[in-house]
């Protein structure tokens, strides 16, 4: 028996969204001789309680320091570009009205 007063819910708070896995494959820019193209996706992770709003690519010259490098909005993939000698790391977070989820794996891009 529930007490006077004391409501009773069944609903989980929710939290950020899960880490999503991220793939991706190296392509031969047909228009250059001096960059390559990635095209990467990755899963849709459990959204936690919370409709997933969109998705954070991240960006790190050495897999150690990270910083936002374009908001991919609800897509699951993307193209990416690297000139030759340019060499980075890329990751993705699912974002949901609570705030953004943990990391997915990291993905090395180079020309």
């Amino acid at each position: 028996m529930i007490p006077v007063g004391i409501v009773a819910s069944s609903v989980a708070s929710a939290t950020p969204p899960s880490a999503p896995f991220l793939f991706g494959t190296k392509l031969l820019d047909a228009n250059s001789e001096s960059q390559s193209v990635h095209d990467i996706g990755w899963t849709i992770p459990a959204n936690n309680g919370s409709a997933i709003t969109s998705y954070n690519i991240e960006y790190s010259p050495d897999n150690g320091n990270w910083g936002l490098y374009y908001n991919a909005g609800l897509t699951n993939s993307a193209s990416l570009g690297a000139d030759i000698g340019g060499e980075y790391y890329i990751r993705v977070r699912a974002v949901n009205a609570i705030g953004q989820g943990a990391p997915s794996n990291s993905y090395y891009v180079s020309a």
